[in-house]
């Protein structure tokens, strides 16, 4: 039959088992473009439902490598496959009327292609002909499976990118993770800002406050001195670390370590243990004191440093000469130590003696050394004795006798009257010198357990004089070879 000046053939094209299985009649057109595609017998089919009560089901399928124009392409009840070539076809639908009337659907199609094209031009990169057939098909009633009220419907007619549902919820879950991680790793790092950021203004703030109390000290010292700044990269450079092989005492108040600067210079670096304000008035105190003496018998300071950080909190150093022949106390009681000659004992006697005397008559105001005791006194190359360690020091008052203060010292060196009663004088370090003295001469410790009867060296020597055993006080290379 002809339709529209074009060759057409109407045909059943269903099988028998299809026919009764659907209860419809259906025709399949086909058409040619041209005579010579009819003679070349190049056809194709283009199946369509009919006219009937109820329309078929339909399933979209499309072609994995479907060309992007998707206005080719022939319906099956089932599926719909897109055709190669463009000028095969032009599509037309028809539809049967109950009165027999062939009607053409080629406008509906002319909305799809519209439709589709307007999709196109908002994406030209993705291809819509999933969305174009299922437009095409719905605007030409041929499509009863989703009705309006679908969101695929809608989605192709307001040009929407059309997805089932189990791809909507793909792209929706991967969505939602990757939003979710999003924020999750947006959160941590603005934690971690802050968290950096209140460090940051932490350490800034404890920074001044260290560079305030080192400064605060320097400010404290130098100016009443000409002592020398040490960085502590120097000392800790000098002394390997402050490593305890280069540990050589160790007293109340801090360890000492020999050290040699970079110019060869030996050092003793006295590091000290306490870290509170206490230990702050103390080691200014030394400073303060030992920095303005300048006398033959009492050890020299050749500077001070002091740091403050979050690690290790305070540091205080003092830097004197270094002695190379230790304290007395070694040469005295240390087992492997050369003893002392009488010569030796005698000088080291009179150098502590002259020291003492300049502290007490030599400045304005005096200074009271407080802690005078055989680990303090340290020898030279020479073996001359000089007095150290001036941490306990006070200074007197103009016009006062003594100095009422805190007991503070070595038990068994200790005067009876400052140890009672807490008055200082001179007499309280010629006291202490005494003991010191009765411990080069007799060679015994000022508190020796071994004696039960007689602990301080004072009591066991007011015992033996009192027995009249005078010479037992003095040790046997004393009576052996010192004066007769």
């Amino acid at each position: 039959m002809d339709i529209n000046d074009q060759s057409v053939v109407l045909s059943d094209w269903r099988t028998s088992k299809e026919k009764a299985e659907e209860g419809t009649d259906c025709i399949s057109l086909r058409g040619f473009t041209t005579a010579t595609e009819r003679e070349k017998s190049r056809r194709v089919s283009q199946r369509v439902t009919c006219h009937t009560k109820s329309f078929p089901r339909l399933t979209r399928t499309v072609k994995p490598k479907a060309p992007p124009y998707p206005a080719h392409f022939m319906y099956h009840p089932y599926r719909i496959n897109p055709l190669e070539k463009e000028h095969i076809l032009r599509e037309e639908r028809y539809k049967i009327t109950n009165e027999g009337k062939l009607l053409s659907h080629f406008l509906c199609v002319d909305a799809g292609l519209k439709v589709n094209t307007l999709l196109v031009s908002l994406n030209p990169n993705s291809t819509n002909a999933k969305c174009f057939y299922f437009t095409a098909l719905y605007a030409a009633a041929m499509v009863n499976e989703f009705g309006p009220e679908d969101p695929r419907t809608a989605g192709c007619v307001l040009a929407l990118p059309l997805a089932n549902k189990a791809s909507r919820s793909h792209h929706f879950n991967r969505e939602l993770v990757f939003g979710f991680l999003g924020a999750f790793f947006g959160i941590l790092g603005a934690i971690g800002c802050v968290t950096l950021y209140k460090k940051w203004d932490k350490k800034t703030k404890q920074d001044a406050l260290h560079q305030v109390y080192v400064t605060s000290v320097k400010s404290q010292i130098l100016p009443n001195t000409g002592a020398k700044w040490f960085q502590i990269g120097e000392l800790e450079q000098a002394t390997k670390g402050f490593s305890q092989r280069n540990l050589i005492g160790q007293g109340g108040s801090g360890s000492v370590y020999k050290g040699t600067l970079s110019d060869g210079t030996l050092i003793a670096v006295k590091k000290f243990f306490d870290m509170d304000s206490k230990g702050d008035e103390e080691f200014i105190n030394e400073a303060k004191i030992i920095i303005k003496i300048r006398h033959r018998n009492l050890l020299p300071l050749r500077g001070f440093c002091v740091t403050s950080d979050n690690l290790n909190g305070k540091g205080r150093y003092l830097v004197y000469d270094f002695m190379p022949n230790g304290s007395l106390d070694d040469h005295l009681f240390n087992v492997g130590t050369k003893r002392l000659s009488w010569p030796q004992r005698k000088n080291i006697i009179l150098d502590v003696a002259k020291g003492i005397a300049y502290l007490h008559y030599g400045l304005k105001p005096s200074i009271y050394h407080r802690d005078i005791k055989a680990t303090n006194i340290l020898l030279d190359t020479d073996m001359k004795a000089r007095v150290a360690d001036f941490g306990l020091a006070k200074q007197s008052k103009e016009g006062q006798t003594h100095l009422t203060t805190r007991v503070a010292g070595t038990y068994g060196y200790l005067a009876p009257e400052y140890a009672l009663y807490g008055q200082l004088t001179e007499k309280s370090d010629v006291y202490s010198f005494g003991v010191v003295i009765l411990e080069i001469m007799s060679g015994r410790r000022v508190l020796d357990a071994s004696n039960s009867s007689a602990l301080l060296i004072t009591d066991w020597a007011w015992t033996m004089v009192k027995s009249r055993n005078v010479e037992g006080v003095f040790n046997v290379s004393i009576r052996e070879l010192g004066p007769k």
